[in-house]
């Protein structure tokens, strides 16, 4: 069969290759076998699939049938490691640590902890929710707080807390405020407020009645037209209360 050949290589290695030898199979002296070419293993010839392996494979792909898994099953040896891409995807089989080398990126939208929790979720946008999980102990340099700016108020306005904690708005009526969305009972949920009185000035505010104020007595907004009134709102129990105070009245801007 001239397009067959089984011959002895260099040293005491053994050939067994096709007529071209773009196919061939090579058992080396040191105990290493090298294909060259595309190795098809049959679930029926390898027990269902699966091989056992000591040392080294090297594949340029790997995939299965439609509605079949791949599972890779690691020693608990130091050394036993998962590696792809000489180290750009690295799983130790001794510690369970996995290493990735270059960028990271997440096929869906959610990431779980072990229990099935989704801990993250990407908007596609480069967005980060953490649905009111604990971001525990972390340094943060350089950070912004995301800004609501309503325009005018008219005679009532709900403050969404979900839509930014630093709240700009112009009068340009009497206002009843309300305030929504806070954070649950236990949590600190606090937002910014910076009012400013529209071209006629002397608008007044009514605030909720959740709100406390030093000595139970709200502040008088200043009443010029364009006179900017600051105040900041905090609270521990979902909004039952809110503590507020006054920032700065007729501040300058």
């Amino acid at each position: 069969m001239a397009d067959r050949i089984v011959k002895p290589d260099t040293g005491n290695d053994l050939v067994i290759q096709n007529d071209d030898a773009s196919a061939k199979i090579e058992i080396n002296e040191d105990g290493t076998v090298t294909i060259t070419g595309t190795l098809t293993l049959p679930a029926s010839s390898f027990g269902d699939g699966n091989i056992t392996n000591v040392g080294d494979i090297s594949l340029d792909t790997i995939s299965s049938d439609p509605g079949t898994s791949i599972g890779v099953t690691l020693g608990t040896d130091a050394g036993d490691d998962f590696n792809v891409g000489s180290g750009k995807l690295l799983v130790e089989g001794d510690t369970s640590l996995v290493s990735i080398t270059g960028d990271f990126k997440v096929g869906g939208n959610n990431i779980e902890d072990s229990g099935g929790v989704v801990a993250l979720t990407f908007d596609g946008s480069g967005n980060t929710n953490l649905s009111d999980k604990i971001l525990q102990r972390p340094t943060i340099k350089d950070y912004a707080e995301t800004g609501n700016a309503i325009g005018v108020t008219g005679s009532a306005e709900t403050i969404d807390i979900t839509s930014g904690n630093v709240i700009t708005a112009t009068l340009d009526d009497n206002c009843t405020f309300t305030f929504s969305n806070p954070s649950a009972s236990g949590s600190c949920c606090s937002f910014t407020l910076i009012l400013t009185q529209d071209g006629s000035g002397s608008r007044a505010v009514t605030w909720p009645a959740s709100v406390q104020w030093a000595s139970s007595t709200a502040p008088t907004l200043s009443s010029g037209a364009a006179d900017v009134d600051i105040f900041a709102f905090i609270t521990v129990d979902a909004g039952t209360t809110w503590f507020g105070f006054t920032a700065g009245l007729d501040m300058d801007i």
